[in-house]
């Protein structure tokens, strides 16, 4: 099998370009996992990036950026090293596109590993990233990895960054039933678990927040032991139960319970412990504020408002409606000119942003969690909510176009849509007419 030495040799692998290559900064993004049909390979890559499968490998791609990750397996020769290897791939892909050009070639002692630039360049477009590839003479095997962006998002840091990560993330199928249950389980009750913590607290996430928290849970369930990971299995199910109950007075008990819980929890562990600290600083402690004033603009109330605003916006213009593939990118730019626009917006504007984690939550929990129809209502009501070109009054400039969303969609309705068909979101603050008791 191909994959066998390179998944065992890949931390070696990550380590040799480390050594070819300065040391670079952390970024901030977040990685999910791809995993093959058959099971047999897995590996993490960009979330919201698209993941193509071809038949000598892997094309990741972001298509807001143009950002992309190759993972391309190359016929083996024997007498060849690892860069003769890369630049016979090189000639076959300048064939197609001549402008492509390799340099600053980097070689291991050995000659089974070697690190270079890419760089393309076109009259109007261009395009830089890095390269490895990867020869393996006990299983006859060559890889080639690269990462390639437009110049215009291109930095050597980050570039160095995502490839390492992607390098390093690859494994093979060993144990991979049982790896893949314990993970499908793990992930199954931390879903839960931030559900009815939002719930209990009445403090409503945005998707990034909600991304992170999940991904920190996820990796310090993984290293617990099978009695305390048992602890989180009945989370699913309370998390059906209160999407399931149509009762206010029902709810707002289950509301209290659970938040007295919370904070009984909370109060009593140790101060040291890893999830409640997690829990602490993300539910617990005040929101940031990014705009001041008597209406503040708080970042949870801005990147979920973003978040709405750019998953609409790939619905309505033909995006399959998958939380996983938005726009990372269009989110920053959207929270950052809602940020800009602020001041100026009217107080019901204001007021409309600040219930968008409520709105956003519920309609993401929904998505995901919700039943055939109510799927299918909440997409309704996402894409009667989607910016349209034609909801603009005459040209708009990059700036106005997000902001004229709330002059010409009153998202008012969604709300009062919302309220009605699933009562738990009620329970979050921020919500207009909130009933919960707390």
């Amino acid at each position: 099998m191909w994959w066998k030495k390179l998944s065992c040799g890949v931390l070696v692998l990550w380590l040799v370009s480390s050594v070819f290559c300065p040391v670079y900064a952390q970024t901030a993004l977040h990685w999910q996992k791809y995993v093959t049909w058959d099971g047999s390979i897995s590996f993490a890559y960009p979330r919201g990036w698209f993941v193509e499968e071809r038949e000598s490998g892997f094309l990741i791609e972001d298509e807001y950026t143009g950002e992309q990750l190759w993972l391309v397996v190359l016929p083996y020769e024997r007498n060849w090293t690892a860069r003769r290897h890369a630049q016979y791939f090189l000639d076959m892909i300048r064939q197609e596109t001549p402008e492509l050009q390799a340099s600053n070639w980097e070689v291991d002692e050995t000659g089974d590993i070697v690190l270079f630039a890419l760089k393309y360049d076109e009259w109007a477009d261009g395009a830089a990233g890095y390269g490895l590839v990867v020869k393996d003479p006990d299983f006859q095997q060559v890889v080639w990895f690269h990462y390639l962006a437009p110049d215009w998002v291109f930095d050597g840091d980050r570039a160095l960054d995502i490839l390492g990560t992607f390098v390093e993330s690859v494994s093979s199928a060993e144990s991979a039933t049982a790896i893949a249950a314990r993970m499908e389980r793990i992930e199954r009750n931390v879903d839960a678990f931030v559900f009815v913590l939002e719930f209990a607290l009445g403090a409503p996430l945005s998707m990034e927040e909600e991304i992170i928290i999940a991904e920190t849970m996820k990796s310090i369930f993984a290293e617990l032991p099978e009695s305390q990971l048992a602890a989180f299995d009945d989370y699913p199910y309370v998390m059906q139960v209160i999407m399931a109950v149509d009762d206010q007075v029902q709810l707002a008990d289950i509301q209290r319970t659970l938040s007295e819980s919370v904070w009984e929890w909370v109060e009593e562990s140790d101060p040291n412990d890893q999830i409640v600290n997690l829990i602490r600083d993300a539910l617990l402690d005040a929101d940031r504020v990014l705009v001041p004033g008597r209406t503040p603009l708080t970042e949870v109330a801005a990147t979920a408002y973003a978040e709405f605003y750019a998953f609409s916006e790939r619905v309505a213009n033909g995006g399959t409606p998958e939380l996983g593939k938005i726009s990372r990118g269009r989110v920053e730019d959207v929270r950052d000119l809602l940020v800009e626009a602020w001041r100026d917006l009217s107080e019901s504007e204001k007021e409309q942003v600040l219930t968008m984690p409520a709105v956003w939550t519920t309609l993401r929990r929904v998505l995901t969690h919700g039943d055939a129809a109510d799927r299918a209502y909440a997409l309704r009501l996402i894409e009667d909510a989607a910016p349209r070109p034609a909801d603009a009054w005459g040209p708009q400039t990059p700036l106005e176009e997000p902001m004229s969303w709330l002059q010409h969609q009153s998202m008012m309705q969604v709300h009062t849509s919302i309220s009605k068909s699933w009562i738990w979101h009620n329970y979050y603050y921020g919500t207009l007419g909130t009933v919960g008791t707390w």
